[in-house]
């Protein structure tokens, strides 16, 4: 797991992230705030996490940027050295699927979730040494 990445992120999207536009339902661009077919999300623009992660210069320079989602062109997808989607957050944070899933897939948050609360579980997933609180329950069985 890259740390430093991981808090990077989630200080972008405490400090530099506007509610309005946060939406864990798109990568980038939805029907109200389309994506413009910039490599990079730019303001206005509905986004996600991983979405607004390649606003981070760091992250851009390393080759994150978005791509076309295919037939929908007002919606991008995420893209890193080949890998797209939830791998493409795999291999830029040196996550595992299960992490990579507890992280950026909107159906593990609450509707309407903020910046802050995606930030706060980044905080806490390297606090906790890369372990998911779902993973504990499972253990228990």
């Amino acid at each position: 797991m890259n740390k430093q990445r991981l808090l990077t992120l989630a200080a972008h999207l405490r400090d530099q992230v506007p509610e309005e536009d946060f939406s864990m339902a798109t990568w980038a661009g939805n029907g109200k705030k389309p994506w413009n077919g910039t490599a990079v999300l730019s303001c206005g623009v509905a986004g996600c996490a991983m979405g607004y992660a390649t606003t981070i210069p760091e992250f851009s320079d390393l080759g994150l940027h978005l791509a076309s989602g295919g037939y929908r062109t007002d919606r991008a997808v995420i893209s890193f050295k080949g890998h797209i989607g939830y791998q493409a957050a795999m291999a830029l944070f040196e996550i595992d699927d299960l992490q990579s899933d507890w992280l950026f897939n909107p159906d593990r948050y609450n509707k309407g979730v903020t910046p802050t609360e995606v930030a706060e579980r980044i905080e806490k997933i390297v606090a906790d040494e890369g372990v998911c609180p779902e993973w504990d329950e499972d253990e228990e069985d």
